[in-house]
């Protein structure tokens, strides 16, 4: 054993980074003397579809559904191949990004790392230490809240590089626990692409779970061709799964059927209790010329079997900025956020706070930003833009007040 041990080689050290079309023009100017060693992957060229329109600004590889929409598309699996083939040839240095780095950036990095770490020299049995290929890290930037948590992350990046790799990455010790299954597993087209990635990896790559009592890699699957070492990649496992064969999918005619059991449906509301009789209940004298109690709220469907007794509060699920008065807290969370600066924060709030116009000059300011993210666009210097947008408010503010002056 310890001969075996002392000719596998070290696992090469993989540096992941992701984040935005922002992050990747900052990521340059800080590694300009380094960027030529990176490898630059726009994952929007296989991931066609941007999930901004259907999930949360800031919702990024932790929610489920951002998890699903990215895995359903049809460039999905191809897209993990690039990145993994990239490593294998020696691209140790690989920059992520999309739009905004929230979604396909972050679901992809995460589902790279998680398999990258996962594939071995050679298959091993329980006793034996598994020997990796790759010890592979993810560094995103996509939420980091201010400069100085973007340049930390990238001192952790040069450090990470310089070290080689200061640990040994945590590894999957099943394919059930690559990352993305268990979100995957609430739609079909999202495990598919789930299982087929696993398919392919497992063609050409041993695992930390692969047994060493066959001797021989997996038998790859006959309806997906190969993937070679140095080459263009072919396409990805079909979506749809082969047709079962009328004979399996057909029951035997001479065996009778199993009879059905009809399960009773539960409810889908629960109904409120129905109360005592009036001759059973006696009101105190407390209670006596008070109105009646309002009767127990109506659960939604499918409550019946999860009652825990919990009263909705509408204040646990409205955000700050759900209401009809002038909250100063919601604009500079808004723009705090999304990396407008302080001096350009405090000019907006000293033209709103001039007059009730300059009220409304701000709060139309404020709008077209929030316009131009619900429309999956960023700002190059939205600290500028706030800026120029308050002097041409300020502007137009004196000459309203001139010529009312003159008129009067």
């Amino acid at each position: 054993m310890a001969v075996k041990q002392e000719l596998m080689p070290s696992p090469v050290t993989i540096t992941l980074a992701s984040g935005g079309t922002d992050d990747l023009k900052w990521f340059r100017q800080a590694m300009k003397h380094e960027i030529h060693e990176w490898t630059i992957v726009d994952v929007r060229d296989a991931l066609v579809k941007d999930p901004s329109m259907s999930v949360g600004h800031k919702c990024d590889y932790k929610h489920d559904w951002t998890v699903l929409i990215v895995f359903g598309q049809d460039g999905f699996v191809p897209c993990i191949e690039l990145i993994m083939h990239n490593a294998a040839i020696g691209k140790t240095k690989q920059f992520i990004h999309c739009t905004t780095g929230n979604h396909r950036a972050s679901v992809v990095s995460a589902t790279a790392e998680s398999n990258m770490n996962s594939v071995v020299h050679m298959p091993c049995s329980e006793l034996d230490v598994p020997h990796r290929i790759f010890n592979c890290k993810w560094f995103h930037f996509h939420d980091s809240q201010n400069e100085k948590m973007w340049i930390n992350k990238l001192g952790f990046v040069r450090e990470w590089i310089a070290r080689d790799g200061w640990c040994m990455m945590d590894a999957p010790w099943s394919v059930k626990e690559c990352f993305g299954r268990e979100a995957c597993g609430q739609c079909f087209d999202a495990y598919t692409n789930w299982e087929a990635l696993q398919f392919r990896i497992d063609e050409h790559y041993h695992r930390v779970w692969t047994q060493a009592t066959t001797g021989v890699a997996p038998k790859p699957s006959l309806h997906k061709p190969p993937l070679p070492p140095h080459g263009p990649l072919p396409p990805s496992v079909p979506k749809r799964a082969a047709p079962v064969p009328k004979k399996e999918r057909e029951p035997d005619r001479a065996t009778p059927p199993a009879p059905r059991v009809k399960r009773a449906r539960e409810p889908d509301l629960v109904v409120p209790p129905t109360p005592p009789p009036p001759s059973a209940h006696v009101p105190s004298k407390a209670t006596v010329g008070k109105p009646p109690p309002p009767p127990p709220a109506v659960r939604a469907c499918g409550a019946a079997s999860h009652d825990t007794g919990y009263t909705f509060d509408p204040a646990e699920i409205v955000p700050k900025w759900a209401t009809f008065e002038q909250n100063a807290s919601a604009w500079y969370t808004f723009l705090l956020e999304r990396g407008c600066d302080d001096d350009a924060t405090r000019s907006l709030f000293a033209l709103a706070q001039l007059s009730d116009d300059g009220y409304a000059a701000a709060n139309s300011l404020i709008f077209q930003v929030v316009k131009k993210f619900a429309d999956g666009k960023t700002f190059d210097h939205l600290s500028a833009f706030i800026f120029s947008g308050v002097m041409n408010a300020r502007k137009e503010l004196e000459v309203s007040r001139g010529s009312a002056s003159s008129a009067w």
